[in-house]
């Protein structure tokens, strides 16, 4: 989830399995997944925005996902609004610091909350600057957003318990996220409203920056991910993070096919990037 060359991203990758004193691949012991633990908890760092360079900024730590900015000649584009509009306000504020040029485009990269619960105070935002603003997404997310709310209820509960939300703040040291991550008081559940949809690859230009949309399956079936040539520079969504593939939640949700992951992986290896 975090930008990173995609070197390092390769490199965790590789060292992700647990090694025993002698060299063999094993189960960890009970005080070996807690060092594990302690070690993914430093990783975390305090909320910050990252300047990745050649105008992309990227806020870590905030919430439960990035929300990333493109800076183009005439405007901005943004790729994911987190999981409320308290903390995609806060963001954008954040990102109002480093330019005042208008939105104009926002990315939806899958139907999970976390990626676009902050639409509407920026669209908002943008319809009081008199700003139009493009919001892009493959075709069936909106579906699959509509579809997810039915059983809202019963996969909060489940979510609560496969993110910890039972333990005490010793016993759950992190979620993942940023330690200092405190979820918002203000969740509340926005429909999506896409103007621009693709099937399987697409190539916009919005503000100044020409990218493409990729079908790239893993994470949800709907995943996209976010590619720009002239910046060398792609944004897989949630297909990549600092974590083994969340293969199938605990919370019930539907398992995720592995094949369509792994084939979306080397599409997104294949692409050559220079920044994740």
């Amino acid at each position: 989830m975090e930008l990173l060359s995609f070197s390092v991203i390769l490199l965790l990758a590789s060292t992700n399995t647990a090694v025993g004193a002698q060299g063999t691949n094993q189960s960890p012991t009970v005080t070996e997944a807690n060092q594990n633990l302690d070690n993914r908890t430093e990783l975390a760092k305090a909320a910050r925005i990252i300047n990745v360079g050649d105008g992309i900024y990227c806020a870590n730590g905030y919430s439960l996902s990035n929300m990333i900015m493109i800076e183009g000649t005439t405007g901005i584009l943004i790729i994911d609004t987190l999981e409320s509009s308290e903390w995609a306000t806060f963001v954008y504020k954040e990102f109002r610091k480093i330019t005042s040029k208008p939105l104009m485009g926002i990315v939806v990269t899958h139907f999970h909350s976390d990626h676009f619960q902050g639409n509407i105070p920026l669209l908002e935002d943008a319809k009081n600057n008199g700003w139009s603003v493009n919001v892009y997404a493959h075709s069936s997310t909106a579906r699959l957003v509509a579809e997810n709310e039915f059983t809202q209820p019963i996969r909060t509960l489940r979510s609560a318990r496969q993110f910890g939300g039972i333990l005490s703040e010793q016993e759950n040291a992190n979620g993942s996220v940023n330690i200092d991550y405190k979820p918002s008081s203000k969740l509340v559940l926005e429909p999506l409203k896409v103007t621009h949809t693709y099937d399987e690859r697409a190539t916009f230009t919005v503000a100044g920056i020409t990218f493409d949309l990729i079908h790239t399956p893993g994470e949800t079936e709907d995943q996209t991910t976010v590619w720009i040539p002239s910046k060398r520079a792609v944004f897989p969504g949630d297909n990549i993070y600092q974590a083994f593939p969340n293969l199938y939640t605990i919370r019930g949700a539907p398992y995720r096919n592995v094949k369509h992951w792994y084939e979306s992986l080397d599409i997104t290896r294949n692409l050559g990037a220079d920044y994740m």
